[in-house]
């Protein structure tokens, strides 16, 4: 686990919904805070990174 880097983690949040985009949908962004809080921004991040991988893969 690593230590806790409250700058780092408000960009890679940022990013995540850059990555996801869903800039514009404030219910899209409500839900993956809920997601961060239960899973931890490191395991969201592997996950949203893996399924993008996959989906420009497939493109």
């Amino acid at each position: 686990m690593r230590i806790k880097n409250i700058d780092f983690d408000k960009k890679l949040r940022n990013d995540l919904i850059h990555i996801m985009k869903i800039e514009n949908e404030p219910e899209s962004i409500k839900e993956l805070d809920k997601w961060i809080k239960k899973e931890g921004i490191d395991e969201v991040s592997k996950k949203v990174i893996k399924l993008y991988t996959i989906h420009v893969a497939d493109d």
